[in-house]
């Protein structure tokens, strides 16, 4: 029952899109949200009954050009965090 928070931007710049690419298999909650205060993406993950020892899920940062494109001298950068959780 307890909630698992993460801000995937310290993966990346602030303006990076996030968006979860592999989803865990059981979860209450899983979903990227944006913080109302700092206006900064925030990954939380709960579950209240264990199915699996263990649930992956995959979130992936791009770079947010603001709707230009890739174009010249502009890097198609992208991070992907895998998180492993235990559950017990």
């Amino acid at each position: 029952g307890d909630t698992y928070s993460l801000e995937p931007g310290i993966y990346g710049d602030d303006d990076d899109v996030a968006t979860i690419t592999t989803q865990a298999a059981n979860f209450s909650v899983s979903s990227i949200t944006k913080d109302a205060a700092t206006s900064k993406n925030m990954y939380h993950f709960s579950i209240i009954t264990k199915v699996q020892e263990k649930e992956t899920v995959v979130i992936t940062l791009k770079e947010n050009h603001g709707g230009r494109g890739g174009g010249a001298g502009c890097n198609d950068e992208e991070a992907v965090i895998t998180i492993n959780f235990t559950v017990r």
